[in-house]
């Protein structure tokens, strides 16, 4: 055995020169004793490549911008060496998630090879090591679509366009390329990209009766929040929205997520997107807010200042969701309410909490409620918490502001949770009915954060939705 560099630094992702003569890996600094880990403190990182025999060993690149790192820290694969002369890494210390070459040579110059101001996500390395693709937001917001970049020319080629969504490209040895695709009314599946440049699903279609030609296309809609930042959501109207409707604001899980104008590549959110749709189908207006805190629109997006248990500053963009949506004609300004799970949880439980006057029910599906408690196996709730920051932590919790609490909720979870406390469900439900709040609670037996039981995730959005038909109603006035 070779140790390669050994350091007092953390060192991952060792990825073999082509010729095999030598390792580039990542180097960044390691959690201290006594820290905790902080996912909004930024995780710079060097580029280092070492002879096969540990031996010469060198820095190519360092990001000199302390807020960076996010890939490095939150996604898989992020280092790649698929010509000699070539390195490729994401980075984001230019403020967008951009993928870069590099010659793997001391005091090297990273260059650019995706466009500025949008980002990409999942690169796959062409057989021959002549090219790679990736997917990528730009020009498209909120959608992904596939570029390929030659590597000796650095010229860029759209592969996928249009309104659809395609992401996990994989470019195949006839020069060909398979993509995960999908659109606003069919979910993700394996696709092939023909000659022609149209796409062809490699998979059995959806059973006859799935409702494809009934989903809307949700609109790209654009708000600011009360501190100026600007903010992304889709909109869902429903097929009939003559009169007052009910509205609902979707509030997605991370908070590092970001909702699409279709069906999504993650599990979690295609039900979620399904369900918006659902939502829409039986008469609601429903607008999913992509808050700051959340990716897609850039570093200081995802960085924004004082969120989450250091403040709730996304808390404005909530607020802002649901000035947007009251200005609306076909809305029912006082008819509307809001679901999400985990930090969507969250967010709806601390908009009811904060302001039942403006919110009239909402659906927390397995939320945190009390920031200032420990995470089993996170104490610092991934914030970096101390013991010195809980009081701020708990004022920006909905347990903080549970006197206020005046709308009805329904509140979801799975009694074996390992990424929210359990506990933190039955402890808000009993503080609620203290205060003579309609508050209903669903147990899922041997149910995790992510339910493992298509039969788990029909039943908990049956009540969703059965509960806020119930309390914010379907139809306009008069109907």
């Amino acid at each position: 055995m070779t140790w390669i560099a050994p350091s007092a630094w953390q060192d991952e992702q060792p990825t073999w020169s082509p010729d095999g003569e030598a390792i580039a890996f990542l180097r960044r600094r390691p959690l201290l004793i006594g820290a905790r880990l902080d996912i909004t403190a930024g995780h710079p990182f060097k580029v280092m490549v070492a002879a096969a025999d540990g031996s010469a060993v060198q820095e190519t690149w360092s990001t000199d911008e302390p807020a960076s790192g996010l890939p490095q820290f939150l996604y898989g694969r992020t280092l790649w060496w698929p010509r000699d002369d070539r390195l490729l890494f994401y980075s984001e210390h230019d403020g967008f998630l951009r993928l870069y070459g590099l010659q793997p040579t001391a005091g090297a110059t990273a260059e650019a090879l995706s466009p500025a101001a949008c980002e990409v996500l999942g690169l796959d390395v062409a057989p021959a090591r002549d090219r790679v693709a990736f997917a990528h937001n730009c020009g498209d917001t909120d959608r992904r679509h596939v570029a390929a970049v030659d590597l000796s020319s650095g010229r860029l080629t759209a592969l996928t366009e249009g309104e659809g969504i395609e992401v996990g490209p994989r470019l195949l040895a006839d020069g060909g390329l398979a993509v995960l695709a999908g659109d606003h009314r069919l979910p993700m599946a394996a696709t092939l990209r023909l000659d022609d440049g149209s796409l062809h699903r490699l998979t059995a279609p959806p059973p006859d009766e799935f409702p494809a030609a009934r989903l809307q296309a949700p609109k790209p809609v654009r708000m600011t929040a009360a501190d100026g930042l600007a903010l992304h959501g889709q909109l869902f109207l429903p097929d009939d929205h003559d009169g007052k409707r009910p509205a609902v604001i979707f509030l997605h899980g991370g908070p590092v997520r970001q909702m699409l104008l279709g069906w999504h590549d993650r599990g979690y959110y295609a039900n979620a997107y399904g369900m918006n749709q659902y939502l829409a189908s039986r008469g609601f207006v429903v607008l999913s807010l992509n808050y700051r805190a959340g990716i897609g629109y850039g570093r200081d997006f995802h960085l924004a200042a004082d969120t989450g248990p250091r403040g709730a500053s996304e808390y404005l963009d909530v607020l802002a969701a649901r000035q947007y949506l009251a200005g609306l004609a076909q809305v029912d300004a006082d008819r509307i309410g809001l679901w999400g799970g985990s930090y969507g949880g969250n967010l709806t439980a601390l908009a009811l909490a904060r302001n039942s006057d403006l919110f009239a029910a909402g659906v927390d599906l397995h939320g945190v409620h009390d920031w200032s408690l420990p995470m089993p196996g996170e104490e610092g709730r991934y914030w970096g918490l101390t013991d010195a920051d809980k009081p701020e932590a708990r004022a920006s919790s909905p347990i903080a502001h549970i006197d206020g609490w005046r709308s009805p909720v329904l509140l979801i979870s799975g009694d074996d949770d390992r990424n929210v406390r359990f506990d933190e469900t039955v402890d808000l439900y009993h503080r609620l009915l203290d205060r003579g709040v309609d508050a209903e609670v669903l147990v899922l037996p041997d149910e995790v954060h992510g339910f493992h039981r298509h039969d788990t995730w029909l039943k908990a959005y049956r009540e969703t939705a059965a509960f806020l038909e119930e309390h914010l109603g379907r139809r306009g006035d008069g109907e």
